[in-house]
């Protein structure tokens, strides 16, 4: 051989016996040949542990990748076997097209081929490239991962293989429909607590919301759950009613509202408190005294004096009133009196009673002189019957 064989690379050597006729290759090359006739090795075979026979140099070197043949390769064959093969990057189709609706997943169906240089091992990356939501995969290093979307739109996935020194890309379009519209109840809040005093009343501050199926229309309901007494609403069937209570306590007021297929509710609680009410005092005498059984009324309450002339109304609302005092056989001064309660108590509504005079009996008179008598009583009668007898003396004087 004429060949020149570099130190420290790898050189590819290559021997043929056809039929006696022995062929040397040196990278690929035919490099000389010699007719020899070869004996059959009967025992075993060392290659590259022996000198060589002409030279008795010691063999000084690496053999790899031997290959022994049992027929005699050609010239075509030799060369393609001392030709390093060259690497390519893997062959990528991440798939065809698809095409979901919410909540279904998409499985890839990706085809990664390779020329299994430098190795046979590949290793895969799969990416969302765009899209409106997330893109979760059950594994991003597999070939055919299951794909999670948060929400409906296009996604462009990226798969990429690597052999570890080339790689190579190829995306898949998934369109993903919207989820069905499924009909959710309303979400009903009735509004905070409230408290009033009579006889103020309590407006509603309800709010109501709805995904708008299976309409947009939604009904009302409010209903008194539990209270002392009624509550009358200005409309049961609005959101916001104004609601009118009859006496105090506490009362539970519940809002339904349905969208014509599912409904819910919610209360509120209304305290309400008492009307406040005051008392009106005073005192009736005649001649400085306290005059017992004394009516006195303010045209909706009526109360009698005691013993002590002294009269007292209670659970007056605040507001004006009239006062009356009535007692038969007396007048009143004043007859009546206009009073406005707003305080805790109102006091000094004092009245004065006189007696009223009644004239009962007979007059006559006795005797043609003028003489004669009063058959009447008390300090009136007599009085009327001097009167009376003075008048007759003065008309006979006249006669």
């Amino acid at each position: 051989s004429t060949a020149t064989i570099a130190v420290g690379t790898w050189t590819h050597v290559a021997v043929v016996n056809n039929g006696g006729t022995i062929q040397l290759y040196v990278n690929g090359v035919a490099d000389g040949s010699a007719v020899r006739t070869i004996e059959s090795c009967v025992g075993g075979m060392r290659l590259g542990a022996h000198k060589t026979l002409a030279s008795g140099v010691n063999w000084n070197g690496s053999i790899d990748d031997l290959r022994i043949y049992d027929t005699a390769l050609s010239a075509g064959q030799i060369s393609a076997l001392a030709t390093p093969p060259v690497n390519t990057a893997p062959a990528v189709d991440a798939g065809v097209d698809q095409s979901i609706t919410l909540p279904a997943t998409a499985t890839m169906a990706a085809t990664v081929t390779d020329d299994g240089l430098p190795s046979s091992t590949l290793t895969y990356s799969w990416v969302k490239t765009s899209g409106p939501g997330t893109a979760s995969f059950s594994s991003a290093t597999i070939e055919d991962p299951v794909v999670t979307f948060s929400v409906a739109g296009t996604y462009v996935l990226t798969l990429t293989a690597s052999d570890g020194s080339l790689s190579a890309s190829d995306a898949v379009q998934v369109t993903v429909g919207a989820a069905p519209s499924v009909n959710t109840a309303p979400v009903v809040n009735a509004g905070v607590d409230q408290s009033i005093t009579l006889p103020a009343t309590a407006t509603m501050a309800a709010t109501v919301t709805d995904d708008g199926l299976p309409s947009s229309t939604l009904t009302y309901s409010w209903v008194k759950t539990s209270g002392p007494g009624t509550a009358s609403f200005s409309s049961a069937t609005i959101e916001d009613p104004v609601v009118t209570f009859s006496v105090a306590g506490t009362y539970v007021l519940t809002l339904t509202a349905s969208d014509g297929s599912l409904s819910a509710s919610d209360a509120v609680q209304v305290t309400v408190a008492a009307i406040p009410t005051y008392t009106v005092t005073g005192v009736v005498t005649v001649g400085g005294t306290g005059v017992v059984g004394v009516t006195v009324s303010d045209g909706t309450r009526i109360v009698v004096t005691d013993a002590t002339g002294t009269y007292t109304l209670t659970g007056v609302p605040a507001g004006t009133y009239v006062l009356t005092p009535t007692l038969t056989g007396y007048t009143f001064t004043p007859g009546s009196t206009t009073i406005t309660v707003s305080g805790s108590i109102t006091v000094g509504q004092t009245f004065t009673g006189s007696p009223t005079a009644t004239l009962t009996g007979t007059v006559s008179v006795v005797g043609g002189n003028g003489g004669g008598g009063c058959g009447l009583g008390g300090l009136g009668a007599l009085l009327l019957c001097g009167l009376w007898l003075g008048l007759s003396s003065r008309r006979r004087t006249g006669g």
